[in-house]
């Protein structure tokens, strides 16, 4: 219990130091960077999966 006060201390004083926007913002960077990762090991699978009939395809 103490863990999760000691958190929202915590994230309470970054939102009244920062706006709320410039966190949601990094978030929003932090998603788009993982779902990159994802594009591009999906393209490496497709790359070697190629000589196969079922490739892994876009969605």
């Amino acid at each position: 219990m103490k863990n999760i006060t000691t958190i929202e201390f915590i994230y309470k004083s970054i939102v009244s130091v920062f706006d709320v926007s410039i966190i949601k913002a990094l978030s929003l960077y932090a998603k788009s960077k993982h779902q990159f990762k994802e594009q591009v090991r999906q393209y490496g699978n497709e790359k070697r999966n190629s000589g196969r009939k079922e490739t892994l395809r876009f969605t």
